[in-house]
């Protein structure tokens, strides 16, 4: 299976002048940026406000951080059901967590092609509209992500508004089931 991060660095090596940094959030030293992007990650920063804080001061005076992220009050089933499971995965190796993800992405399958009949099941939108769109290969990155994190916390919306406005970002609706935070100095 490719590495996700071999594959991310191929797409961003298609806009010329992007670069990838492999550092520490709160240790990223580089100024006047145009973008920073935080796509999918906040969840598993352990001290976000010092990041975020950081990423604020890399910017130009114009530029633009955009970070998108799972909301916790529509996905309530959801992160139930994670928090229940990555209880046991996260002991787990990683030969038993490739088992664990594709038994899941083969039952993820069969529940959106039922979920399309019943359109009242849990998570049938997200399912329907975001999920079922990526590959099969791509479903199993999301979900060995969600299996075995040393750390994860999915915001409330009270919350995230509470931590962009001690940081300095406005927040924007982005669909049910995430938001795209975005702010500018």
């Amino acid at each position: 299976m490719k590495n996700i991060n071999n594959i991310r660095e191929k797409n961003i090596q298609k806009i010329s002048t992007a670069k990838i940094y492999k550092v520490m959030g709160c240790k990223f030293n580089l100024k006047n940026l145009d973008y920073v992007f935080f796509i999918g990650v906040i969840h598993y920063i352990i001290e976000l406000v010092p990041t975020l804080k950081n990423k604020h001061k890399c910017l130009k005076k114009d530029g633009n951080f955009i970070m998108w992220v799972y909301r916790y009050d529509v996905n309530e089933y959801y992160y139930f059901m994670y928090r229940l499971l990555s209880f046991f995965t996260k002991k787990m190796n990683v030969k038993f967590l490739e088992i664990i993800k594709n038994t899941l992405n083969i039952l993820l399958i069969l529940y959106i092609y039922v979920s399309r009949i019943n359109q009242y099941l849990l998570t049938h939108s997200y399912l329907e509209n975001m999920f079922s769109k990526f590959t099969f290969e791509r479903r199993k990155f999301i979900i060995f992500d969600q299996l075995n994190p040393y750390y994860s916390k999915y915001y409330k919306k009270n919350e995230y508004l509470k931590l962009l406005k001690n940081v300095g970002f406005k927040i924007q609706r982005y669909n049910n089931y995430c938001w795209i935070l975005k702010g500018s100095k």
